[in-house]
């Protein structure tokens, strides 16, 4: 206490000429906080010290010490007294980078295609040769607009309008590209001057509020023939030597099934074979009568451009008749949990299924202008989530093992070793990090979301889960958007690359050695946002960890996009990068070298019918070309 008492009586050397009380406050590290607070720093470790600073006509001034001080001066030391000591009891996330997280939220209306960008430090690795590219958002409307009748923003990360953003590094250059995608909703952007307070939110949401009546009337022309409506944005798939972009929606309307069936949850994330064969699945509702349905999780693979389903997980049968008005479904058994990714083996695929379950009563709901999760989705504490395990030879289900509630985004690996099977994958006690951190408001708080690195190890021969454990040495962090070197899937690893308090304040990129919990980290300035960690191998590679960690992120202190190469063994730096104009926070980015996506590119929503991919959206701004 006796340090906190000094702070307190800490002269303030400051005079001002007009009175305060009419001032404008705002944030901001300044003079203030050198002269006044930047001893006590060191006294109080973890805390942020809020330093405000009058910004209307008033005029702050050194006081000369020994001078007498007038009245409302003693008033205003007290109140700035008062105030330092409220702020550092209660830590309030008042550092200037909060603010500067608008800048991630904000839009971009100027588009860069093929422009050179600014080495700050080091040097670009001359072998890499491709593309880094990045689904990433290009508007959010008028975030500081918190209307319910008048929506023009975006409130939600995942219902940003969308652009293609990818730094592109051919014969010792790099060159940035950043685009919005040739889609109907962009489209209709662009004819609004890209001014959200004329569109509206105008399209249809996964979590944000829209404008239903806007919709409504633009519903025609998003869904023309001639050009693709929208894209998922999520995800980038690999399909032979072609890219797409990739959402949790099918516009193959049946996977061979009636053409009444409704699919609902494709995860964001496949799974790959050496062979090039693709594994997915999707939540499958097939009427078997007006009222009743078959439920089912069906398991499918991409061959030869052909897909094809490879299993069926049946779950009880749904009878709509038992959906009261705005109620949801009760018989939780009949109901399959989210799937944002899943796991392989080399023998096996294993279905993380949630208790964040699929709601069937919502197929008849007349819920005009609610967003897709809150309509399709429902989180259950007390219902236990599943591990699914199907045999990939056979399709059979050869596992079916509960465990305590859970939500899982991403994967990092999985593999099968003396008899065990480990998963490794980031999970969460509920639904939050989607129904509420990446909400934009929640974004601008500051406060941190929860993850748990966990393995599951599960017992081969009689099923059972051995442990289900902490990967990290230091639990309770925010975790996210996980990857390792991709030649080690589904075998034995040792280092995962993850993302430490991303969308949120006081970045870093994690190194973690699953084996020992041992980690190295590169922390990133403040005001520097970071995007997804890439790995990429380095030619030469001898080691798992031979190679770079490719970042992309948004600078908010010089308004721009911005690329970092850390060298993965070290995670020291390797080079700097920066973007000739703004990007903004987005989801998932991949590199792809320059033997894919040359010969056709595009972007597609699913597959048609059950035949051959249709490839809809020329993306070879992002690519590097021949």
């Amino acid at each position: 206490m006796s340090r906190i008492r000094k702070l307190l009586q800490e002269p303030l050397a400051f005079n001002f000429e007009k009175s305060v009380n009419d001032a404008d406050w705002t944030l901001r590290e300044e003079q203030l906080f050198e002269t006044t607070l930047s001893n006590h720093r060191q006294s109080f470790p973890g805390i942020k010290f809020c330093i405000f600073e009058l910004t209307s006509t008033l005029s702050i001034k050194s006081y000369p010490r020994g001078r007498k001080m007038s009245s409302s001066y003693r008033a205003f030391r007290m109140l700035l007294r008062v105030l330092a000591a409220v702020l550092l009891f209660s830590s309030l996330n008042c550092d200037p980078t909060v603010d500067q997280l608008k800048i991630a939220v904000s839009n971009v209306r100027e588009e860069y295609d093929g422009v050179e960008v600014v080495v700050n430090e080091g040097k670009v690795p001359g072998w890499l040769d491709g593309s880094f590219i990045r689904n990433a958002c290009g508007a959010f409307g008028d975030i500081n607009d918190d209307s319910t009748e008048d929506i023009t923003r975006i409130s939600h990360l995942f219902d940003c309008i969308d652009m293609g953003s990818s730094y592109s590094f051919k014969d010792g250059k790099t060159t940035f590209y950043n685009k919005y995608y040739d889609t109907r909703l962009n489209d209709i952007w662009k004819s609004y001057d890209m001014n959200m307070t004329n569109s509206k939110a105008f399209f249809q949401t996964a979590f944000a509020p829209y404008d239903f009546e806007q919709f409504s009337r633009l519903e025609a022309k998003l869904s023309k023939p001639g050009k693709v409506s929208s894209t998922g944005h999520v995800a980038f798939w690999q399909i032979g030597d072609r890219v797409a972009v990739w959402g949790e929606s099918e516009s193959d309307k049946n996977l061979g099934y009636p053409n009444s069936t409704v699919l609902i949850n494709t995860p964001a994330h496949n799974h790959q074979e050496p062979d090039g064969t693709i594994w997915s699945v999707n939540g499958v509702y097939s009427p078997l009568s007006l009222s009743v349905w078959e439920t089912k999780l069906a398991v499918w693979t991409i061959r030869d451009n052909r897909r094809e389903v490879a299993a069926e997980i049946l779950f009880n049968r749904v009878d709509l008749n038992r959906c009261a008005d705005n109620e949801h479904y009760p018989m939780l058994a009949a109901r399959p949990g989210y799937m944002h990714s899943f796991a392989m083996t080399e023998h096996y695929i294993i279905l993380p299924v949630t208790s964040y379950l699929m709601d069937p009563c919502a197929l008849q709901r007349n819920n005009s202008g609610l967003p897709f999760f809150p309509n399709f989705f429902q989180w259950y504490d007390d219902h236990s989530s599943k591990l699914l395990v199907i045999r990939k030879d056979d399709g059979q289900m050869v596992a079916n093992i509960s465990t305590e509630a859970f939500f899982v985004t991403h994967q990092l690996n999985s593999y099968e070793e003396d008899g065990e099977m480990h998963l490794d994958m980031l999970v969460y006690d509920d639904s939050s990090i989607y129904d509420k951190a990446t909400f934009i408001d929640s974004i601008m708080e500051n406060e941190a979301y929860e993850t748990h690195v966990q393995r599951f190890r599960i017992n081969m021969t009689d099923w059972s889960l051995l442990s289900r454990s902490e990967l990290r040495a230091k639990t309770g962090d925010a975790i996210e958007m996980s990857n390792i070197n991709p030649s080690i899937l589904t075998k034995p690893y040792k280092y995962a690359y993850m993302a430490k308090r991303i969308f949120l304040t006081d970045n870093e990129i994690i190194k973690l050695n699953v084996q020992t919990k041992e980690e190295l980290s590169y922390p990133f300035p403040g005001g520097m946002f970071i995007q997804e960690p890439f790995f990429v191998a380095s030619p030469d590679a001898k080691d798992e960890d031979d190679g770079v960690i490719l970042v992309q992120g948004v600078d908010a202190n010089q308004k721009k996009g911005f690329l970092m190469i850390l060298n993965a063994k070290t995670m020291k730096l390797t080079a700097h990068v920066t973007a000739p104009g703004l990007a903004l926070f987005g989801l998932h980015n991949t590199f792809y070298d320059r033997s894919v996506g040359n010969r056709v590119v595009g972007a597609a929503q699913g597959l048609q019918l059950n035949s051959f991919l249709v490839v809809v959206m020329p993306l070879a701004m992002l690519l590097v070309k021949m």
